[in-house]
């Protein structure tokens, strides 16, 4: 699948998703705020790729809402070809392959349950777009996949 057709399919996939009202983040802190100031109200597709990466690690600080809303925002700024992107790619392929090692319970059952089998299939077609095409990060995606993967079996 070429990058156009799979930032196509992730757009496709999370549609139907609306912007969170409100807070985004549940954590007074400076890092939250600052997360709350660039995303809080926005539209995911608004989002510059320099806005992105300079969140590129904080989709752990979303609430759960705000992590379904604005989690193709990070899959599709990995898809473009530049340095802030190879570094948003990087942390969200990790952060994809870690979510219940170093997340266990109720925190990432709800960051993967609270995505459609739609949605899980586009995170899973990302993590195979990834292993394919950036030779840095096969281990981390195949580890992504295999874990988000096994959520559509579940589903089955």
């Amino acid at each position: 699948m070429e990058a156009d057709r799979l930032r196509s399919t992730i757009q496709e996939a999370f549609s139907n998703v609306s912007v969170p009202a409100g807070r985004i983040v549940s954590c007074p802190c400076p890092e939250c705020e600052q997360l709350q100031v660039t995303f809080g109200g926005r539209q995911w597709a608004s989002l510059s790729t320099h806005e992105v990466f300079i969140e590129a690690m904080s989709l752990s600080l979303l609430t759960l809402e705000a992590f379904h809303y604005y989690l193709p925002a990070y899959l599709c700024v990995s898809l473009q070809n530049d340095d802030e992107s190879w570094d948003v790619r990087f942390q969200t392929t990790v952060f994809l392959g870690e979510l219940l090692s170093k997340h266990p319970g109720e925190w990432a059952d709800e960051r993967q349950l609270v995505l459609s089998p739609n949605q899980v299939s586009a995170v899973v077609a990302y993590c195979e777009f990834i292993a394919l095409t950036d030779e840095e990060l096969i281990e981390e995606a195949t580890k992504a996949h295999d874990q988000w993967v096994s959520l559509l079996d579940h589903e089955q």
